[in-house]
C-alpha cells in the first residue's frame, strides 16, 4: 500500500473512531446502532410490535448489540408488562417505603463510571412476598429503578451495577419464587445491561441461594457477581468496586441509614424528566 493511501487510511479510521466518541458523549447514535436500529424497527413493524419512541428503539438495539431476535422478544415482553401496569412512579416507590424502609438508594457511579443502585438485602422480609400486591408494586419499582438508570444513551451503553449488601442477611429475606419472578424482569424482559452484581458482606448461605438461582438466573449474569467486605483488602474490599463516597454514609457507619433524606421517587423522577428530553430530542 503506498504511503498516501495508507495515510488516508488511517485519517479515515481515524475520524470514524473520533466521529463515534463523539456521538457516545451525546444523545447521537453512531452508525452502526443506527443501522441496528433501523434493521430492529423494520422487522418490529412487520411483527406488529410497537414501541415507544426512537429512543425506545435505540435502547433496544444497543442493549441486544442489533440482535433482531433478542430485540423483539424483550419488546414484547415489555409490551405485555404496560398493559397490566397498575401504579404510578410515585405510589410505587412511597408504598414501597412504607413495606421495606430504607431498602434501596441511588449511589451515583461505581470506579468504571456505572451507575450505582444501593439494595439492603435484609429489609426483603419473606412475609411480604404474602402480600396480595408485594408482586405488582415490586415489579413497577424495579422497572421505575431500571428506567433511571438507562436516562440517556451512554448509560445505556455503559450498562449498571446492583450493590447488594447481605450483611444480617438470612433465610427469611430470601424467596426463590420472587426472585425467579424478578430475574426475568432484569434479564430478558428491560433492556439493561446489568454489567456487575457486587455482593457486600454475603452470608455463609449465600452459596445454597445461589444454587437455587442457577436455576433460572443465567450463567451469563451470574458470572458478573462479585463477592466483597467491609473488612479486607484489595480486590476483597467493597472499595475496589465502588468509592465509599458513593455509598450511604449512614448505613456504613451505623447500620442504617435515613430514607426520608433520600427518596428514591424523587431521583427516579429527575432521572426520568432527563431521560425525557433525550427522548424528544432523539429523531431516526
Amino acid at each position: 500500500m503506498n504511503k498516501n493511501v495508507c495515510r488516508e487510511f488511517k485519517c479515515t479510521r481515524h475520524d470514524s473512531i473520533m466521529a463515534t466518541i463523539a456521538a457516545m458523549a451525546t444523545n447521537v447514535l453512531t452508525e452502526v446502532e443506527k443501522t441496528w436500529c433501523a434493521q430492529i424497527r423494520e422487522a418490529a413493524m412487520k411483527e406488529n410490535i410497537p414501541y415507544d419512541s426512537d429512543f425506545s428503539l435505540a435502547q433496544f438495539a444497543i442493549v441486544t448489540k442489533g440482535s433482531i431476535p433478542k430485540a423483539l422478544k424483550r419488546m414484547k415482553k415489555q409490551n405485555a408488562y404496560k398493559d397490566v401496569r397498575k401504579y404510578s412512579i410515585k405510589e410505587a416507590a412511597e408504598k414501597m417505603a412504607k413495606m421495606m424502609p430504607n431498602s434501596t438508594m441511588c449511589c451515583g457511579r461505581d470506579v468504571e463510571g456505572r451507575i450505582v443502585v444501593f439494595f439492603r438485602a435484609d429489609t426483603f422480609k419473606s412475609s411480604l412476598y404474602q402480600h396480595p400486591d408485594f408482586f405488582d408494586l415490586m415489579y413497577a419499582y424495579l422497572t421505575d429503578i431500571l428506567s433511571s438508570m438507562t436516562s440517556n444513551l451512554e448509560d445505556i451503553r455503559r450498562g449498571a451495577t446492583f450493590l447488594l449488601d447481605m450483611k444480617n442477611m438470612g433465610w427469611g429475606n430470601f424467596s426463590s419464587e420472587m426472585e425467579k419472578r424478578l430475574a426475568q424482569l432484569y434479564q430478558d424482559n428491560y433492556p439493561i445491561k446489568l454489567k456487575k452484581i457486587l455482593f457486600i458482606d454475603p452470608p455463609w448461605i449465600i452459596s445454597m441461594i445461589m444454587g437455587i438461582a442457577s436455576l433460572f438466573i443465567k450463567q451469563k449474569l451470574r458470572d458478573r457477581i462479585v463477592k466483597s467486605w467491609r473488612v479486607g483488602e484489595g480486590k476483597d474490599h467493597f472499595s475496589a468496586h465502588v468509592t465509599p463516597a458513593n455509598l450511604p454514609k449512614l448505613y456504613f457507619e451505623h447500620g442504617a441509614f435515613d430514607g426520608e433524606k433520600n427518596p428514591v421517587h424523587e431521583w427516579v423522577q429527575s432521572c426520568l424528566d432527563e431521560k425525557q428530553k433525550n427522548i424528544d430530542s432523539l429523531k431516526l
